[in-house]
């Protein structure tokens, strides 16, 4: 454990140490033989991972281009060029020609885009920003307020990166802040939002789809502990070449705590057939635990916050992330709220779903948007 001691030290140190420091403090939480598995893991999925990825882009590409009568070309570098009726686009991966870098660099920023959503009227966690050596303001909220917490970097990630969750005491925080700080300076607290998480995809005011979003799980088999379970939930995504998800399920301080609260640990043995939730976030989770939400099935006021959401961002496509107990009714009704407004959003959680024959083919639409501004076709090369 980081003992509140060693904070200002670590405060003035440089990222290297910091990261000693965190893996230190998550070894203890491993076996020897867990902890090198860990690390076999990982160097695999820096294999696996991206070509996942690059695999399931270019095939939700290549389906758009069928579906939306365009012409689909290849120039390396997972780049690919999109040619209907004299317009063209260039598409990299999730990244699409929407939205300006300006934009996208004020969505990275999580604490101004919470003040946008205030402004604007839609409803956010209750938070504080605050730096690694200054931390007393947070420290303050977090023993006002009952848990759980989470603490994040404030600026300039994606994807889950340096996100805590399950934080509920004063060690937590710091164990949690020196995580977080790895990635920036600025870091934020928030009080957790019941109820569960939702991804609505806004393209230019419109909804085009949601999906429900539930944090990774494991299923015990009697004699492997968790950390082998979850070394065999990444062996079995890379051998379905991303069909069961395209990321690598992380062992890190979220999955610490989340485990720590049920009363568990990663060298805990689970009975045959017992599922235990690994993480608080549903970054790295896997096709099976999203499914896609009718749109009957959610109000219009709930919709309407999402897109007042990525109006208030100006962003033409968001990724819009709530949390609420009931879709039924407006995030203010029920005390849910908007946690994060992604630029360039990934596409590939639309697909990668429980039931993919209900997956919505967000692409098609999107790609028939890009095809509609004309650019004189031989821009690329």
């Amino acid at each position: 454990m980081i003992p509140p001691s060693s904070i200002p030290f670590l405060a003035r140190s440089n990222n290297s140490t910091r990261l000693a420091a965190e893996c230190l403090d998550l070894l203890l939480e491993l076996s020897l033989p867990d902890a090198n598995r860990y690390r076999f893991d990982r160097l695999a999925a820096g294999r696996w991972a991206p070509q996942a990825h690059r695999s399931l882009y270019r095939a939700i590409w290549a389906e758009a281009a069928r579906q939306a009568g365009a012409r689909r070309r290849e120039i390396g570098d997972d780049l690919t060029i999109l040619e209907r009726d004299g317009a063209q686009t260039i598409v990299w991966l999730h990244h699409v020609q929407l939205d300006d870098p300006v934009t996208l660099k004020v969505a990275l920023d999580k604490s101004r885009v919470h003040g946008l959503l205030e402004r604007a009227g839609v409803p956010v966690p209750l938070y504080r920003e605050f730096r690694l050596e200054s931390s007393q303001a947070a420290l303050a909220l977090l023993r006002t307020y009952e848990p759980p917490f989470v603490i994040k970097p404030a600026a300039g990630t994606s994807g889950g990166s340096g996100v805590t969750c399950a934080v509920h005491s004063v060690d937590d925080f710091h164990r949690a802040t020196l995580h977080a700080s790895r990635h920036s300076a600025r870091l934020m607290i928030e009080r957790t939002i019941a109820g569960d998480e939702y991804r609505f995809l806004i393209l230019d005011g419109r909804l085009l789809d949601v999906v429900r979003r539930r944090a990774p799980q494991v299923v015990g088999d009697g004699t492997s502990s968790i950390a082998k379970l979850i070394s065999k939930e990444n062996s079995s995504r890379a051998a379905a070449a991303g069909e069961l998800g395209t990321s690598f399920l992380r062992i890190d301080l979220d999955c610490v705590l989340t485990l720590d609260r049920a009363g568990l640990s990663l060298r805990r043995i689970l009975p045959p057939g017992a599922v235990v939730q690994v993480r608080s976030t549903a970054n790295n989770n896997a096709a099976g635990d999203n499914v896609t939400v009718s749109r009957d099935a959610v109000c219009d006021e709930l919709v309407n916050d999402a897109v007042l959401a990525a109006s208030a961002v100006q962003l033409r496509l968001a990724g819009v992330d709530l949390k609420t107990p009931d879709i039924t009714r407006s995030l203010a009704q029920v005390g849910g709220a908007v946690i994060e407004v992604n630029g360039t959003p990934g596409l590939h959680y639309h697909y990668l779903v429980a039931d993919p024959a209900q997956a919505t083919k967000v692409a098609i639409p999107l790609l028939d948007t890009l095809l509609r501004i004309k650019r004189p076709l031989g821009h690329f090369c």
